[in-house]
């Protein structure tokens, strides 16, 4: 934990993205304009959930953003994290910043 007391919202390891999905990370940023949502990287919702409530962290938006694909967006004491849960049992880290 760093000396001001806070840790980061997820410490969740993963596995790289290899094949189609790294190439398409690594492909320019699309603009907000289409609702596209590029993910950082995914893990298994309850993985995801677990690490941030563990961690003080709390939902404060959960958006219905259609195809079974749901935006949520969680704080704790100092940062925002909104994740991306599909409907396989998988969610997607979209955003981390400091709040």
């Amino acid at each position: 934990m760093p000396q001001d007391g806070f840790a980061p919202a997820i410490i969740t390891e993963s596995e790289p993205e290899t094949g189609a999905r790294a190439q398409a990370d690594r492909a320019p940023a699309q603009s907000e304009v289409d609702g596209q949502v590029r993910p950082h990287w995914c893990n298994a919702t309850s993985t995801l959930i677990d690490d941030i409530h563990r961690l003080g962290g709390y939902s404060v938006m959960r958006a219905d953003i259609g195809e079974g694909r749901t935006l949520e967006r969680y704080w704790n004491a100092s940062e925002e994290v909104i994740i991306e849960h599909g409907g396989d049992g998988t969610s997607c880290l979209v955003d981390l910043r400091p709040r």
